[in-house]
Order: structure tokens, then C-alpha cells, then sequence
């Protein structure tokens, strides 16, 4: 009996100690993370807009891409990747793009069906120099006592952070690697020096 009232006593003292560390922790927050790319907006800006082409630098589709799925159009606002895995890194949930401001700015929103709470990435592209500054950011709110009792376990700044410059080192690589368009000669130039009369 007396090892049994111990035994309480230690759960309980557990129990406590987890519940005083989680109402410790935020129940909002957000982390981004930049890089400039050499690249005009508008390249960058295609990488982004359209849901598998985002879904090619994000390192968690690396994690198992034949967990993923798509509904909606393409590219742009509605546009929705989704995931279903065993792996604890990635479970179930979706990613879906709510807005989009050509070659500026996309949202979205995401949901993870084994953690409530409100959670959305964006993309801001400014120009810089010759290149693009790329910022990527995450933010989070409404996050359950549970949740945040694993997400001060988790350390997102410690767990996240380096997948999303991993993310972003990954974009710059597609991106610059992509062909640069050659201007195009006007028509009229090319028509008045085949018609050239000395």
C-alpha cells in the first residue's frame, strides 16, 4: 500500500510539473528566415504560386513525397497540397494557399489533424539589388494546453528553423538553375533590315 501511495504521489508531482511547463509557453508565436536569391521576382514568384512546384523545395515533402496529394487548381488562391503518413515528422494534414499577390506575397494555411490550433506560412518577395530578398515565415495562435506543452518540448526555433533555411537554400538552387529568357527582338528591327535598300 505504501509503495502504491508513492507511486501516486509521483504522478501526480508529474502531472503538475507538465502542466506548470506547458501554461508556461506561448500559446502564439511565429520564426522566419531569408535569403536573397539571383532572380527576378516574378522567377521566385513561380516556385511558389504553383502547389507542387512549393512542395519541391519544402523539406518535408522530402521526408516521404508518396504521402502527398493535391485538390484544387494549380497555382494560386485555393490551391491545396495534402499529406498522410506514418512518419512522426509529417502525420496528416494539409497546406492550402488562401493568398496570393503576384510576384509579392503568398499565404497560407495549414492544418494538422493531431494538433489544434491556427498555423500559416507566407512567402514575402522584395526586389534587392539585382536579385530577390526571400523571407520565409511561419506563424501560430489559438494553440490548446497539449499542444503547448509539446511545442515547448519541441523547441520549434531549435526543430524548425533549420528545415526552413534548408527550404530556402533549396528554392535559390531551382530558382537560379532555371534558364534566363533571352530578349526579344522587336519585330520592326528584324522586318526593316531584311527590307534595307542601299
Amino acid at each position: 500500500m505504501k509503495i502504491l501511495k508513492i507511486i501516486i504521489v509521483v504522478v501526480v508531482v508529474l502531472v503538475l510539473g507538465a502542466l506548470a511547463f506547458a501554461m508556461m509557453q506561448p500559446a502564439e508565436g511565429s520564426l522566419q528566415s531569408s535569403i536573397v536569391i539571383n532572380a527576378s521576382p516574378a522567377s521566385v514568384y513561380e516556385e511558389c504560386v504553383d502547389i507542387k512546384k512549393l512542395d519541391a523545395w519544402s523539406p518535408w515533402y522530402n521526408i516521404e513525397p508518396a504521402a502527398f496529394s493535391y485538390e484544387g487548381p494549380v497555382k494560386g488562391i485555393g490551391a491545396t497540397s495534402m499529406w498522410d503518413s506514418e512518419k512522426e515528422e509529417l502525420g496528416k494534414g494539409s497546406l492550402k494557399i488562401i493568398e496570393a499577390v503576384p510576384n509579392e506575397f503568398i499565404r497560407t494555411e495549414m492544418k494538422f489533424e493531431s494538433f489544434p490550433g491556427k498555423f500559416s506560412s507566407w512567402i514575402k518577395l522584395s526586389p534587392e539589388g539585382e536579385g530577390t530578398k526571400v523571407v520565409w515565415g511561419y506563424d501560430y495562435s489559438e494553440i490548446n494546453i497539449i499542444g503547448r506543452f509539446f511545442m515547448g518540448m519541441m523547441d520549434i526555433n531549435t526543430t524548425m528553423l533549420p528545415m526552413f533555411e534548408q527550404g530556402l537554400a533549396d528554392l535559390k538552387q531551382i530558382v537560379e538553375a532555371k534558364p534566363v529568357a533571352e530578349p526579344e527582338m522587336m519585330e520592326e528591327a528584324m522586318e526593316s533590315d531584311s527590307t534595307m535598300v542601299e
